[in-house]
């Protein structure tokens, strides 16, 4: 199948039952659609970060951070700066592959929107 016999309507079907799926942790099913989505279209963005979660919610945290260091490069190519959920994951990534000082970085450029956010 190719992405170009996909309308945008079946393509935001996927992406529903792909959030569905995850919604009710039938996180298989959700991998599967996410995957077949990023097969369809590879930089798109949803996809990548809803499957960088789904391979952390399943223990897969190197698979995990290849896709949250895509996103970082597809953010790098468009000129705009990483959304900082990505950050959030990325953090998740690392940590759990035991680089505790590269997690800990992450998660500091995850909260400084926030803190400046609340900053007088």
């Amino acid at each position: 199948m190719e992405a170009r016999n996909l309308s945008a309507e079946q393509k935001e079907a996927l992406q529903l039952l792909g959030y569905i799926f995850l919604q009710y942790r039938q996180l298989h099913k959700a991998t599967v659609v996410y995957a077949a989505l990023l097969r369809l279209y590879p930089e798109d963005y949803h996809s990548l970060q809803a499957l960088c979660y789904l391979h952390l919610e399943m223990g897969r945290p190197d698979l995990a951070l290849e896709l949250a260091n895509r996103c970082q490069s597809l953010d790098n190519m468009a000129g705009r700066s990483t959304e900082s959920s990505v950050f959030l994951l990325k953090s998740r990534a690392l940590w759990n592959l035991d680089r505790k000082t590269e997690a800990r970085e992450c998660m500091s450029t995850f909260l400084r929107p926030r803190a400046e956010r609340k900053a007088p």
